[in-house]
């Protein structure tokens, strides 16, 4: 699956094997043997990768069937949104709509960074809850 989704994302960027060997400093022979599943990257690799493609890492990993993208905005906060291009307009707080756009400012540890996006869902999903 990681394989797969690798492939997927590359293509969709229109990134070459060539060229996300440059970025991720590695062969293109690595790149070949992720894809085809005979080797996996590190978990380093995959977090680059996952920023290259503007996807998470659960689903390059395979945890998650939804692409939640990753937009970065001037200020360095951190758009989660399933949707492809970054909504016109960012909300002053964080907001749930039907596909879960918010808002959070960007850590710097990556562990940090989950743990924030995982306390938005909950507090916007009982906000949600609440207003019905």
């Amino acid at each position: 699956m990681l394989g797969d989704r690798i492939k997927a994302c590359r293509k969709q960027k229109k990134i070459s094997q060539t060229d996300l060997a440059d970025m991720l400093n590695v062969s293109q022979a690595a790149i070949t043997s992720w894809e085809r599943g005979v080797r996996k990257p590190d978990v380093d690799t995959v977090a680059k990768m996952a920023d290259i493609f503007c996807v998470t890492t659960d689903y390059l990993i395979g945890r998650s069937d939804t692409p939640c993208y990753k937009h970065i905005q001037p200020d360095g906060s951190v758009v989660l949104s399933t949707q492809k291009d970054p909504p016109e307009h960012m909300p002053e707080e964080p907001t749930v709509r039907t596909d879960l756009t918010f808002t959070v400012d960007f850590p710097r540890d990556r562990k940090q960074l989950e743990q924030l996006v995982q306390e938005q869902v909950r507090k916007a999903l009982r906000d949600q809850r609440t207003n019905q």
